[in-house]
């Protein structure tokens, strides 16, 4: 036998090429695991835009209805004591003795009401 052939069949050559192949595991193992969480990372990202984008919306449906009650409480007047007063009134007249529509009717509302 050569004294190549020796050196190549030694055990410290021997070890070099197992750890050179070991190595290459490892950072085929380290590779894989950095495209996972690449992905993993490109997903989150993909979430928190879709989850922006769905809370946007949600603002912009928040700031829609705050506009139409801001809207319909602009056109809505207050009440006043006026119409409670001449609805309170209407209801004596009807309550006055010798008034045939004085009661309520079978339903528990004045003649008056009944026709509204």
């Amino acid at each position: 036998m050569g004294h190549f052939e020796q050196f190549v069949e030694s055990p410290e050559v021997q070890d070099v090429a197992s750890n050179r192949h070991q190595g290459r595991q490892v950072q085929s193992g380290i590779r894989e695991a950095q495209q996972k969480a690449d992905d993993e990372i490109a997903e989150l990202k993909r979430r928190a835009v879709a989850q922006r984008d769905d809370l946007k919306g949600i603002l912009d449906q928040i700031t829609i209805l705050t506009s139409r009650i801001d809207s319909l409480q602009s056109l809505t007047p207050l009440p006043s004591a006026a119409p409670a007063t001449a609805l309170s009134a209407a209801r004596a007249v009807q309550a006055a003795p010798g008034n045939p529509s004085a009661g309520p009717n079978e339903k528990g509302l004045f003649l008056s009401e009944a026709h509204q």
